[in-house]
């Protein structure tokens, strides 16, 4: 003999279901957008190494290149990244800090990697990305003051010559401070750090964004 349950249990029941369903279906939120003026592209030899590393994980965003988007006066960003392997499902982060006068700076991390299915999609260039989970939130201030204390947006690496390190890391920057554009590539910045006391200060960025990496990746 069967025995129904009361509507009570039921309607309780479906409440619960919904409430998890809804739940699961909840998207990250999405990446930080600050009042962007797109300018006009720029193409050729006057794209640099970091612009054509970072403009295809925007897109992925949804964000605009930071090459061509100029911002309100007073506010800056920071477009960091490491890795750029060709190993097709290995995740890479790119930071993203974003400043405001008169406000804390805020920041996220962003996993992306190539895509594992077919050979066709990796030609394609598509890139899969998710939001890094930050439990407890970095303290952004602090990072951003690291940043900026290390002169981020203008450090270069002199030394060691011009000779290409495989395998050693890189480090990509943007930076945007209103209508101000730089950008810098840094082949393997701990081993040049090794000869070159220049290549101190971006060996310890890299070394900064590959640790939210790891924590923002963490299971």
């Amino acid at each position: 003999m069967h025995h129904r349950a009361p509507r009570s249990l039921l309607s309780l029941l479906a409440a619960v279901a919904a409430f998890a369903t809804s739940g699961c279906r909840a998207s990250a939120p999405p990446p930080l957008a600050p009042r962007y003026r797109v300018t006009s592209a720029v193409t050729g030899d006057s794209v640099s190494a970091a612009a054509r590393a970072h403009d295809p994980i925007a897109a992925a965003l949804g964000l605009p290149p930071l090459r061509l988007a100029h911002l309100p006066a007073g506010v800056r960003e920071f477009r960091l990244s490491t890795g750029h392997g060709m190993v097709a499902g290995w995740e890479y982060p790119l930071v993203r800090l974003v400043a405001e006068e008169g406000r804390p700076p805020r920041g996220e991390v962003w996993l992306y990697r190539q895509p594992r299915d077919t050979t066709e999609a990796r030609t394609a260039g598509g890139l899969v990305t998710r939001r890094g989970r930050l439990q407890p939130a970095p303290e952004w201030v602090a990072i951003g003051r690291r940043l900026d204390s290390l002169r981020t947006e203008v450090f270069r690496s002199r030394g060691a010559g011009r000779r290409m390190v495989f395998d050693a890391g890189e480090l990509y920057v943007e930076y945007r401070a209103g209508a101000e554009y730089r950008a810098q590539w840094i082949n393997a910045p701990a081993w040049r750090a090794r000869f070159d006391p220049a290549a101190e200060a971006p060996a310890a960025v890299a070394a900064l964004i590959d640790s939210l990496g790891r924590v923002a990746g963490a299971p």
